[in-house]
């Protein structure tokens, strides 16, 4: 048997928000979330948005991010994953 190997380490991040209804909000929450340094992906629809980064980032970036646009955040959840191969 091989050792099993760290590839990657990504943190998922889970957003929610209030305060959005329409398609123009979506593009103004995924423009501002996607303006931040460590963000790889970001996938929202209303009410949620979830990112995908290598490095943490603190809610705070978040949330200041999100200053700009005029949706509240309700919570910010993150998990950490680690893909292993064989």
């Amino acid at each position: 048997m091989h050792a099993l190997e760290t590839v990657a380490r990504d943190v998922i991040t889970t957003i929610r928000l209030s305060g959005m209804r329409t398609v123009h909000c979506v593009r103004a929450v995924r423009t501002a979330l996607m303006a931040l340094d460590a963000v790889e992906s970001a996938e929202v629809q209303m009410g949620s948005a979830v990112l995908e980064h290598r490095d943490p980032i603190a809610t705070e970036t978040i949330r200041g991010a999100l200053d700009a646009t005029p949706y509240a955040v309700e919570s910010v959840t993150s998990n950490a994953r680690t893909l292993r191969v064989m």
